[in-house]
């Protein structure tokens, strides 16, 4: 299980690198762990015929899936996502747990901007928040 604790995020459309990317940081300044979920601003034939027409997730080294996130969940200080055997294995993790030290606005951007990555996905992962 991938695991670390917050301490910085990212909410943000880059539009020189033509991406929408949810990320969270373990240090504001020097992070050596990460995680981003990000979605392409357009998606080309491409995109298309690689595969990368959907979502990817990151990780600090390199690491990288497109899709394969079945479920997230944001109860109390702590967001959890589930993934597929696919991404288990390519990702080689069997799920990611990251605690929150963030402001609470910070945790209200994270959750706006996951439904931002998925809200155009034909099978989302189902998002619950509980806090």
């Amino acid at each position: 299980m991938y695991s670390f604790t917050a301490r910085a995020t990212a909410v943000e459309e880059l539009t020189d690198l033509e991406t929408f990317v949810v990320a969270l940081y373990d240090d504001p300044e020097s992070p050596e762990y990460w995680i981003e979920i990000q979605k392409p601003l357009e998606v080309d034939d491409q995109d298309r015929e690689l595969g990368m027409d959907t979502y990817c997730l990151s990780l600090a080294d390199g690491r990288t899936h497109y899709g394969g996130i079945t479920a997230i969940q944001i109860q109390g200080d702590r967001l959890s996502i589930e993934i597929d055997a696919q991404a288990a294995r390519v990702l080689d993790e069997d799920g990611f747990v990251i605690f929150f030290d963030i402001p609470l606005d910070q945790v209200d951007a994270v959750e706006d901007g996951l439904v931002t990555v998925f809200e155009d996905e034909p099978s989302p992962p189902v998002i619950t928040v509980n806090r």
